[in-house]
């Protein structure tokens, strides 16, 4: 099979295998979300020991995504490919298998190690095997598989794990199975693009310095908060390592003979402002479940199970949408910027729906309304994004792109449990405080009663669930601020196919 009857027909079979890939890696993190509980208590670690097992597999991601395009140079895109799938799958079967919480950590690090070639090389591979004029239907294969189905199905599956008191390896065996089909698949039906090259050179300063930015800041977004953020003085030092390192990254790619990253992407407007707009979206479409979710289960008493069909209500919306949407890009190109202003409208408008909705006597009919309008909001936000950088660029530049891309993806969906427990810590310590002030002996008719002892009890317990109930809807209120300052950067999506679009 050639390289070049692939780009004309690329076999299904092919775009099958990528796309389990790609919903594998993906689908880990969102079902973890949902069971790390449960394995905690299975193998009675500690919550500092249960944090290890999510931190361990970011750690090892973050720092070696950045090496993709280099690790695919090396070994060849396909060998490359295959031992990353190999490699997440068998680690998976591991982390099922192992009986106590330090194997179970060593074994995520090693998931996440492997897990990092799924991403960027993935998105690669979709552009790369079908012809340009698909570029929209490969995105939308991408997104579907990467954003759109783990959202929905991660808290689903966890939910049906945690409520049927199923053991929590199924987590792992889900995702090692879907990486093993797909690895069998790729092996069949993935050309190699070209021949390995074993002189290729790598940047080590560079992917040091790089290392240490991301490493480090994994964990102060994982556990700044739990911490109380620069309180804990290993926070700061390691936020304070992250940024140094950050800084020297810069400086030195700016001048190195062999940069980590490609110097010629940053002079492309369209790859620097998509590469920045992917993180606050990767943000508001992550947080919109976290905070519906905790909110659900915890104050208005769904199981796990009903609160994982809420996003199975959005997915049912965005994967309609998202199709229709990919496809007439395709056939007539469509300028990108209102596309975009649409999308990033309608996640605000999502979220402040959200805000007005959050109330302790909300529904489930009541919350899903602005879960649909969410989800038509994700085909017009994501969509035109990846179209529009991957278009700004020719295709033997497809793998660097789509590893900043995918540095971006990561570092939003990271960043969003960060955001969403400091906001509602302190608008919860706000509101708390407000509601306690006006519960005062002398407004309160019951403070003469012989049992205003209960009273007060009740009183506090409803206060607090009063003070959290407006602080889980100002969480809703930031991320659709975000969305809307996100816009900033959407002029800068100024298209280099301007004249084709006038002609078309």
């Amino acid at each position: 099979m050639t390289n070049d009857s692939v780009n004309r027909r690329p076999p299904q079979a092919l775009i099958m295998g990528v796309a389990l890939a790609t919903m594998a890696q993906a689908l880990d993190g969102r079902m973890m979300m949902v069971t790390l509980p449960l394995i905690r208590g299975h193998l009675a670690a500690t919550v500092d020991e249960g944090g290890w097992v999510v931190i361990a597999y970011l750690m090892a991601n973050i720092a070696v995504l950045p090496l993709s395009p280099w690790l695919s140079a090396r070994l060849g895109r396909r060998r490359y490919y295959l031992c990353s799938l190999v490699g997440f799958a068998a680690a998976a079967f591991f982390c099922a298998c192992s009986p106590s919480i330090v194997e179970l950590v060593w074994w995520r690090a090693v998931q996440g190690a492997f897990g990092a070639g799924l991403i960027a090389v993935s998105q690669a591979i979709l552009r790369q095997a079908m012809p340009e004029q698909k570029l929209g239907l490969s995105q939308v294969i991408f997104a579907g598989t990467f954003v759109g189905a783990p959202l929905a199905l991660g808290p689903l599956i966890g939910g049906i794990l945690v409520d049927n008191d199923g053991s929590w390896r199924w987590t792992f065996l889900i995702v090692g199975l879907l990486a093993l089909a797909s690895a069998i698949l790729c092996s069949r039906f993935l050309p190699e693009q070209e021949a390995a090259n074993r002189r290729a050179a790598l940047d080590w300063i560079g992917a040091g310095l790089l290392a240490g930015a991301l490493v480090p800041l994994q964990y102060v977004l994982y556990e700044g908060q739990r911490y109380n953020w620069w309180s804990e003085p290993r926070i700061g030092l390691l936020a304070a390592l992250s940024v140094a390192a950050a800084a020297g990254f810069l400086a030195w790619e700016l001048r190195a003979p062999n940069p980590l990253i490609d110097r010629r992407l940053f002079a492309i407007p369209v790859v620097v402002a998509g590469v920045l707009l992917i993180v606050p979206v990767a943000v508001v479409l992550s947080a919109v479940v976290a905070i519906v979710l905790q909110f659900a289960e915890q104050f208005l008493h769904f199981g796990a199970t009903l609160a994982g069909e809420l996003t199975v209500v959005r997915a049912l919306v965005f994967v309609p949408l998202v199709f229709l949407l990919g496809i007439t890009m395709d056939r007539r190109p469509m300028p990108v910027r209102p596309l975009l202003f649409v999308g990033l409208g309608l996640l605000a408008l999502s979220n402040v729906m959200q805000f007005f909705a959050t109330t302790t006597a909300a529904s489930f009919g009541t919350i899903i309304v602005s879960f649909v309008v969410g989800g038509i909001a994700i085909a017009p936000a994501v969509i035109p994004l990846l179209w529009g950088v991957l278009r700004a660029v020719p295709r033997s530049q497809t793998l660097g792109v789509t590893t900043m891309l995918g540095l971006g993806l990561q570092l939003g969906g990271e960043a969003t449990p960060a955001i969403v427990q400091s906001v509602l810590a302190h608008r919860f310590a706000f509101h708390y405080q407000v509601l306690r002030s006006n519960a005062t002996p002398s407004r309160l008719a019951f403070a003469h009663l012989p049992a205003h002892l209960h009273a007060v009890q009740l009183l506090v317990r409803l206060i607090t669930e009063q003070s959290y109930t407006l602080a889980f809807a100002d969480v809703a209120l930031v991320v659709a601020t975000i969305a809307v300052l996100s816009a900033i950067l959407v002029p800068f999506f100024r298209s280099p196919y301007a004249k084709e679009l006038e002609r078309s």
